[in-house]
């Protein structure tokens, strides 16, 4: 099953070079890596001590946004996706065809 919401969450900000902080639980962790892809935390001390920490440290900041962007890029582009829904339209032996009008009727056809 697709979940486009976590989709959209995952590629966005990886996919824009940015900077994550997560907590500890997030769906993320199942496809980036903690604290070399994602930054982590599980209680709200531990984030004030993650914000302080990466504020002030730019460089280590940027390999984390680096890594986690080729990640983003790797596997979670339009090309895997279309690729995968292409085969499962195959599999269930094309139960969309290009000539049917989306949400139309088969009397409007």
């Amino acid at each position: 099953m697709c979940d486009a919401s976590y989709s959209s969450q995952f590629s966005w900000a990886p996919g824009c070079g940015a900077f994550q902080l997560a907590h500890g639980k997030h769906a993320l962790l199942e496809h980036l890596e903690a604290e070399r892809e994602i930054v982590t935390y599980r209680t709200g001390q531990e984030l004030n001590e993650r914000v302080g920490h990466y504020l002030g440290r730019r460089e280590e900041r940027a390999g984390i946004c680096d890594r986690s962007y080729a990640r983003a890029k790797q596997g979670h582009t339009y090309e895997p996706g279309l690729k995968r829904m292409f085969d499962i339209l195959r599999f269930t032996g094309g139960a969309c065809r290009p000539t049917e009008r989306l949400g139309a009727s088969r009397r409007e056809q």
